[in-house]
């Protein structure tokens, strides 16, 4: 195989350990993505010594020897990357005592999508408590994005009496643009709408 002859000896090695993870994963456990994330990690931390003879990265030659498991290569070392051994450890503690609900591997990917560390605390335990599915959880995590940009950035008045100056300028140019290319524009001028209509 072409991709196995570009890879030194260390690479081969760990192709055989990604290969046995990939094995293990038939449960789809989070600890089995956090177990083969660590493995695609070492080679990501230390590119010299897992780069192809051609150059390669490590990594992109792992990816393309497992050929299908792309995708699941690429969210295990995501989620070692945004998740500590203490985040892990935080995450499968989180249990709803009720109902007995906890965090599955399918909730994971939705919770990467977050940036902040903080966020994803808090939407895990969000779906712990009310139990959501992951698709419920993308959801909510969406209507709450969504309803947070439609409020737009606060208004902050410009620190200096020059930027405020500046700031009035770019709100009438844009104003200005606004009348000539919608109130009054060709073919849809709102004078000509509502003479047209009475």
């Amino acid at each position: 195989d072409v991709v196995l002859g570009l890879m030194p000896a260390a690479l081969e090695t760990t192709l055989m350990d990604v290969e046995k993870a990939l094995d293990n994963m038939r449960t789809n456990t989070i600890m089995s993505y956090y177990d083969l994330g660590k493995i695609l990690k070492a080679v990501h931390d230390s590119p010299d010594r897992y780069r192809g003879t051609d150059g390669t990265d490590g990594i992109v030659l792992l990816l393309r020897a497992t050929g299908k498991h792309d995708s699941t290569l690429r969210k295990a070392l995501q989620f070692v990357m945004q998740y500590t051994s203490e985040d892990l450890a935080a995450l499968m503690e989180l249990e709803n005592k009720k109902t007995g609900f906890r965090i599955i591997w399918s909730h994971i990917p939705i919770l990467m999508t977050l940036t902040l560390k903080s966020e994803r605390k808090r939407y895990a335990a969000k779906a712990v408590r009310e139990g959501l599915t992951a698709k419920e959880l993308h959801d909510v995590i969406k209507a709450e994005k969504d309803r947070e940009e439609s409020h737009g950035r606060p208004f902050t008045i410009p620190a200096t009496v020059s930027k405020q100056l500046t700031a009035m300028q770019r709100d009438l140019v844009a104003i200005l643009k606004k009348q000539e290319q919608v109130w009054n524009g060709e073919g849809h001028s709102t004078f000509n709408t509502i003479m047209a209509t009475t």
